[in-house]
């Protein structure tokens, strides 16, 4: 029997739904990529209309596409699941505790509450988040609420964990992204050549961060400008175009001096994970706006200058135990010019990798694999 495309008869096989953030965000699908690979005997469905068959590229991901009854019942989950039969569910996510307003409540914890409605007896495992920001006291009640029946929950940082540690399901581990290691080598064929890169975003889109944009596009092109003078290239990198990266990227490429520009090269993250990769490992320095640039400019050893525009960043850098200068883009007083890119020792890197195995205790457990 078929359903979607997707073959419904029953396996041997685990069977786990996926859910997150399936809008071809380079941090994103790298979650769900290194999920997927370390569970190659289970089988990993998610509903999503992008092609992350082709994105995760593992025999072992299986895309529900999404249709017109998807589409009409996508707000009652208990409907849209109604043909499938799973064994349990991930929710793999960073910054998916978000308050939005007063309201109390967000997607995910609207989403993590139809999931157990409709399937009250299947575990729920939230794999690599941490929390906030909060607008109101109801909203931590409202998360702790949806941790009492979920199976498990691993925060990344220590912030985040200190406020649910009293719940025994709730534990602790660095980003799931020092898990990078274990898939192998990131390495493609024609591989570019060295420059300076910057992970940008796009404040304007963003309405708490929206007032820094005019400050913080002119930093990034101040960046540029030097390096250019310098006769560097430079490359702006777009890690999600859905949330507006491509757009802040040509604002900033508009910004910069005519005579420098042929020097100066737009990378947009379009679902070839191992090519974007290459860019960021070929970097000679990287000024790393988007959380997960700062992760993989640490992994493969480029030297980096973390941007500061969420306190996610600074509470996993304080975990890190990093000793190098970072740019808090709310903070007018801080002068980019002054600030020195850094790489942490290869002792630290690989303590956080060993540690970051912890992002996935529970599911080890739940799937039979062990780890030193």
């Amino acid at each position: 029997m078929k359903h979607n495309d997707v073959n419904i008869t029953r396996t041997s096989r685990p069977r786990v739904l996926v859910c997150g953030y399936l809008w071809v965000n380079l941090g994103d699908d790298l979650l769900f990529r290194i999920l997927v690979e370390r569970y190659p005997a289970v089988d990993f469905y998610v509903f999503t209309g992008h092609d992350y068959e082709r994105i995760v590229n593992r025999p072992n991901l299986h895309v529900i596409r999404r249709n017109r009854l998807n589409r009409i019942f996508a707000s009652h989950v208990p409907y849209q699941y109604r043909y499938y039969r799973f064994d349990a569910v991930v929710y793999i996510g960073g910054s998916i505790f978000i308050e939005k307003g007063s309201s109390g409540e967000c997607s995910t914890t609207r989403n993590l509450r139809k999931l157990h409605k409709a399937f009250p007896h299947l575990p729920i495992h939230i794999v690599g988040c941490n929390y906030g920001p909060e607008q109101t006291p109801q909203f931590r009640r409202e998360v702790e609420g949806v941790f009492e029946f979920v199976e498990s929950v691993t925060m990344r940082d220590t912030y985040s964990y200190n406020l649910f540690s009293a719940n025994p399901r709730v534990s602790c581990a660095p980003d799931v992204v020092f898990n990078l290691r274990d898939r192998g080598s990131v390495v493609v064929e024609d591989a570019p050549e060295p420059a300076v890169a910057l992970s940008v975003i796009d404040l304007a889109s963003r309405p708490e961060l929206e007032k820094y944009t005019e400050r913080y596009d002119e930093m990034i092109v101040r960046i540029a400008h030097r390096h250019l003078r310098q006769g560097r290239k430079v490359r702006l990198l777009s890690f999600c175009s859905a949330e507006g990266d491509v757009v802040a990227c040509e604002r900033i490429l508009n910004s910069i001096d005519s005579g420098l520009r042929d020097n100066v090269e737009i990378i947009s993250y379009g679902g070839d994970i191992d090519h974007f990769l290459a860019y960021i490992r070929s970097a000679s320095v990287l000024y790393a706006t988007r959380f997960h640039a700062t992760i993989l400019g640490t992994i493969f050893g480029v030297p980096t200058l973390p941007i500061i525009y969420s306190d996610k960043t600074e509470h996993v850098l304080d975990d890190m135990g990093w000793l190098g200068d970072s740019l808090d883009l709310r903070n007018p007083c801080t002068d980019c010019e002054e600030l020195q890119p850094h790489q942490i020792d290869s002792a630290s890197l690989e303590k956080l990798r060993m540690e970051a195995l912890n992002q996935f205790a529970s599911l080890d457990k739940v799937f039979g694999l062990c780890h030193k």
